[in-house]
């Protein structure tokens, strides 16, 4: 039954690729949908998956135009049916999540700029640029009470969680607490001297959160309103939340950043970003385990609450993103912008787009176990980046007189030009194989050189380099056919075998390390450490460019000169198949952590993910350069 379970799923899988390609993305969603495991079914989606899912949902045409004029502010109700938003031309508008318009209310005069549903869903305050306060009744939107609550505009509403208190915040600088809902004024806090940004209460309601447009936040004890903590920024605070079930406020700050407090502390827990631009709206979901923000540029991102882990970034198309809003009942997150549209994300289909530009042709890239450290050969230069920080993830920070500041990335010159390199399993030590017939070991946070292992033999061009997973040796090859072997602590050369080729331009161990597998001009072989034995195990009509090894050591996967891809069988070793690709240049290889699916980069500019099951192609994506 499993097998016929992944010969549907590839299959299904090229057929999604296609109807992406085509734009018929209801046929793509129900490939795709059909492969979510039922309860106790075992889950065998892969990257290749959730990749097309994410596509289908930044291609979906989940948006909902609603005038062309800003929406400053969203709503979702606690049910999660029903969508409000208002914004410049003063209409307020209420749609059902699948876009089906409900009801349009013109606002008695002004802009709408804050809107919020009360805990219960019966009712929908609504907050206007001439600092009127209107309560709609959800049952048929007829208007509960409107009055006059500020001298200026209303910048933000907050409901307490049981419904009965209402909070209003004011760009006259003021801060109202009215009893809900008959409105009555149960006490309004000293104007503040500059207009208040944003207000929030907590789910226990114990605490009111007040952000102004000085950069002051400050956490009052509720009811009495006497000062908890304050936070002080250098410019405005845009935007604060509360968590549902989390005791922790979100603060989105003028300067890019996410700030995550514990509700009874003024030191963040997790400092987010960074963004380029200013942060416009923040937001929990999904039960509090994310964390949304937006920028005055449109970027969106996702963060995990727990770790601060970057799990997604977006791009808005219609620019500026005022606000956004969570349903509390699935995964979706809606958001207000520029242009005047609603658009509707699933949180957990966003995709990340990230790219690290260098002047240099790159000939090599490493990345250690934890995936928190990436190192690249380029020219005579290598670099030291950290992945987390250049998707805006939290980065250990050195502080600084003036602020925090990161360490990576790090760029060192090297003498010579580096071809090869390695990055250790732990992250600590970057060999770089060098034209000096060297190979400089470097500590990895400082560049210094750790140990230099010099080859006394005739010049060698390193076109590969590995650390074994214990880091304590070195796997090197290269030209002339040479696969050798060292202790990285002594520099001593504990293997050096001549592999019978012009050259050797891949080699790796097996998991463990029993055996080195190596890739060739006209050969893939294999080499036993112990006993220095080494087997020829084919001799194709071409140069073998690179060769990996499956996580189980079932499978191997080398790719040639000509574009074609073999698989092999490990124990006993034969060829499973051949498969020539459009490419004219296999150039590097990956297996997923389940070994099911193989990453294949080519010359032709395309990323191709192959299953192993099927030896059939999934998917491809296109690049701008060649994938090397």
């Amino acid at each position: 039954e499993l097998a016929g379970r992944k010969l549907l799923y590839v299959d299904d899988i090229r057929q999604a690729n296609e109807f992406w390609k085509t734009g018929n993305l209801e046929k793509m969603f129900e490939r795709l949908n059909r492969h979510v495991p039922e309860r106790g079914e075992s889950d065998i989606r892969g990257f290749e998956w959730y990749y097309l899912k994410s596509q289908c949902r930044m291609e979906s045409d989940r948006t909902i135009d609603t005038s062309g004029n800003p929406l400053f502010d969203v709503a979702i109700s606690p049910d999660g049916r029903l969508i409000a938003s208002g914004g410049e031309d003063g209409l307020l508008r209420i749609h059902e999540v699948v876009g089906r318009s409900v009801q349009e209310i013109r606002s008695s005069d002004g802009t709408i700029e804050t809107l919020e549903f009360s805990p219960d869903g019966r009712y929908l305050s609504v907050g206007t640029s001439t600092g009127k306060l209107a309560v709609y009744r959800t049952a048929d939107w007829s208007t509960e009470i409107q009055f006059n609550a500020h001298s200026k505009s209303i910048t933000s509403i907050a409901f307490s969680p049981d419904g009965t208190l209402l909070v209003s915040g004011s760009d006259d600088g003021s801060v109202a607490m009215w009893e809900f809902p008959s409105a009555i004024l149960k006490d309004r806090l000293p104007p503040h001297v500059t207009p208040i940004e944003s207000v929030a209460i907590s789910s226990d309601r114990l605490r009111l959160a007040v952000s102004s447009s000085d950069g002051w936040l400050k956490v009052l004890k509720l009811p009495n309103g006497k000062p908890d903590w304050q936070f002080r920024h250098e410019e405005p605070v845009r935007s604060i939340c509360f968590g549902r079930a989390r005791q922790e406020l979100v603060v989105g700050c003028h300067d890019g950043r996410v700030r995550v407090f514990p509700q009874d502390s003024s030191e963040p827990r997790l400092i987010l970003g960074t963004f380029s631009e200013p942060v416009q709206s923040v937001a929990f979901g999904e039960d509090d385990q994310l964390i949304a923000a937006a920028d005055k540029k449109g970027q969106l991102r996702l963060w995990d609450a727990d770790s601060g882990l970057l799990r997604s970034v977006a791009h808005c198309p219609g620019g500026r993103i005022f606000s956004l809003a969570h349903s509390p009942t699935d995964r979706l997150l809606v958001t207000a912008d520029r242009q005047g549209c609603l658009r509707f994300w699933d949180q957990r289909c966003l995709p990340i787009d990230l790219v690290f530009e260098s002047r240099f042709q790159i000939s090599d890239l490493s990345m250690d176990n934890a995936g928190s450290t990436l190192v690249a050969a380029q020219g005579s230069h290598a670099t030291c980046l950290e992945p987390r920080m250049l998707m805006g993830l939290p980065t250990p920070f050195l502080k600084q007189k003036d602020g925090y500041s990161s360490r990576f990335p790090v760029r060192w010159n090297r003498k010579q030009k580096t071809h090869a390199l390695a990055l250790s399993h732990d992250g600590q030590l970057v060999a770089c194989g060098e034209t000096s017939n060297q190979i400089s070991v470097l500590d990895a946070k400082t560049g210094i050189m750790a140990k230099n292992i010099i080859l006394k033999e005739s010049p060698v061009y390193f076109s590969s380099l590995v650390f074994s997973q214990d880091d304590l040796h070195l796997l090197a090859s290269g030209v002339p056919g040479v696969v050798s072997l060292f202790d990285v602590a002594t520099s001593e050369t504990l293997l050096r075998i001549d592999a019978e080729s012009e050259q050797v331009l891949d080699a790796t161990f097996t998991d463990d390390e029993s055996r080195i597998l190596f890739g060739g001009n006209r050969v893939v072989g294999s080499i036993e450490p112990e006993t220095h034995e080494i087997t020829r195990l084919s001799r194709p009509p071409f140069l073998v460019k690179c060769i990996a090894v499956s996580p189980d050591e079932k499978i191997a996967v080398s790719g040639g000169d000509n574009g074609t891809l073999t698989f092999w069988k490990c124990s006993p070793w034969e060829e499973i198949g051949t498969i020539k690709t459009s490419a004219d240049l296999i150039c590097s290889i990956a297996f997923a952590p389940d070994g099911q699916t193989v990453a294949v980069g080519t010359n032709n500019h395309k990323l191709t993910f192959w299953s192993v099951d099927t030896l059939q192609e999934l998917f491809s994506l296109s690049l701008k350069h060649v994938v090397i």
